[in-house]
């Protein structure tokens, strides 16, 4: 039998390597979730020991945790219920001062347990004013002048220092006076953008003349004021600490892992989604090398990106050569 040499049968040109091209299509299309790197001990497992990131870690996840937020909000509306006042011995006009405050106070009292959850620290703050009974209720008579809190509120714990006194077992509160308002004051008014706010000013000066005085004489930019004749209220305090344990201080461990896992699930879920569209031109026989039968492909599969429905899809325009 005669041996046949198939090597010079077929003479056809050598096949080109595929010079493939990649188009690289919307890939955040469909995310809903958006994570913000607000506190760096967020995304590395750690819990700060100052006291006040440990409480903005706090209102962090107050805020993004559903679980979190939900218990919180739970546990204030349990703990404030709508006031009612007994009048008991009380004229009607003392009656008639008390429950024109309610509302107020009802108000104070509901963001008082907020916060003392969330800090564990209140200072409460409050303002005296005489004004008129028509004003309070028309129940009163508009001649008769009462002294009612006119205004209260609390400190925001952030701003604020707690030291422990070596005697006395006395604890003092200081507040830190950030720099816009130094700023505000020593300007004799002017406001961040250039313009003047004379009214809130001089109302400073009327009715916080000491502080008004501190600031000016400040040297520094950095100024911190003892609070005098305050009732802080605190949670749990531990012996060595000046400062009190907020009430979701234990659970903060398990829900920074718990955002983790819930970032790694959407990663993971955001590379399955994804996909690689494979375009194949040509065969053995009819190899396309060319770049102008590439170029009008792609521009044919590229019309609905265009168009605006992006898609999940890496696509690869390469001749029959490549194969994934």
């Amino acid at each position: 039998m005669k041996k046949i040499d198939r090597s010079t049968e077929k003479t056809s040109k050598p096949v080109k390597l595929a010079k493939a091209s990649v188009t690289v299509l919307d890939n955040t299309a469909g995310t809903s979730l958006v994570y913000t790197n607000e506190l760096g001990s967020v995304d590395d497992m750690r819990i700060p020991l100052d006291y006040q990131k440990l409480i903005k870690l706090c209102r962090f996840f107050y805020k993004h945790d559903p679980i979190a937020g939900t218990v919180l909000n739970k546990m204030t509306d349990c703990a404030i219920t709508p006031l009612t006042n007994r009048k008991s011995e009380c004229s009607d006009e003392e009656y008639a001062v008390y429950n024109s405050l309610l509302d107020m106070l009802q108000e104070f009292f509901r963001n008082v347990c907020l916060e003392y959850l969330l800090s564990g620290l209140v200072v409460p703050q409050y303002e005296w004013a005489r004004v008129s009974g028509s004003d309070l209720t028309p129940e009163l008579d508009s001649r008769r002048r009462i002294i009612v809190p006119d205004n209260i509120w609390f400190r925001d714990p952030a701003t604020l220092t707690v030291k422990n006194s070596p005697i006395n077992n006395k604890k003092y509160i200081y507040v830190t006076i950030d720099a816009d308002t130094i700023q505000f004051i020593k300007s004799n008014g002017k406001l961040k953008d250039g313009t003047y706010d004379k009214e809130t000013y001089q109302q400073m000066v009327e009715s916080y003349p000491e502080f008004v005085k501190a600031v000016k004489d400040l040297k520094g930019t950095r100024l911190q004021i003892r609070l005098e004749e305050v009732r802080p209220i605190f949670s749990r305090t531990l012996p060595e600490d000046a400062y009190p344990i907020p009430y979701m201080t234990n659970a903060l461990e398990a829900l920074i892992h718990k955002r983790n896992l819930r970032k790694m699930d959407y990663s993971i879920a955001s590379r399955v989604i994804a996909a690689i569209q494979l375009i194949k031109l040509g065969s053995d026989d009819f190899p396309c090398t060319d770049e102008t039968d590439f170029t009008e492909i792609k521009q044919q599969m590229n019309y609905r990106t265009a168009s605006g429905n992006s898609e999940r899809i890496y696509q690869l325009f390469a001749n029959h050569t490549l194969t994934i």
